[in-house]
């Protein structure tokens, strides 16, 4: 979280609104998590909608609804990676413009940057 300043990141909508119900209901966080954002000049919450063909391109290849949505966020915005958890994302890996990779993976990245 020190270097989070370093990074350009995109939420989507969809997201920040699970994100935010999650920390509301198990820890009462939710405001909290969206003071967080909002604070950050390098964090945009995308309340847009990616482009209907980019959704349509990724539930083609496979993606579940919500998750065609998210992929196509990131592929609007240029996104080099998409930091995720959810093993169908990584599974899918190969046919994104960018890379798909969890958070250990990210972290590593980063420490790399960091001693270069």
């Amino acid at each position: 979280m020190e270097r989070l300043g370093e990074l350009r990141v995109y939420v989507p909508a969809m997201v920040a609104k699970e994100v935010r119900g999650n920390l509301q209901r198990e820890y009462g966080l939710g405001k909290e998590f969206f003071r967080l954002v909002v604070r950050k000049e390098n964090i945009t919450v995308m309340w847009a909608d990616p482009p209907a063909n980019l959704v349509a391109k990724y539930a083609a290849l496979g993606f579940a609804e919500e998750d065609a949505v998210i992929v196509a966020c990131a592929e609007w915005v240029g996104a080099e990676y998409l930091i995720s958890e959810n093993r169908h994302f990584l599974e899918r890996a190969e046919v994104t413009p960018f890379a798909i990779i969890n958070a250990e993976t990210a972290l590593s990245l980063l420490r790399e940057t960091e001693q270069t």
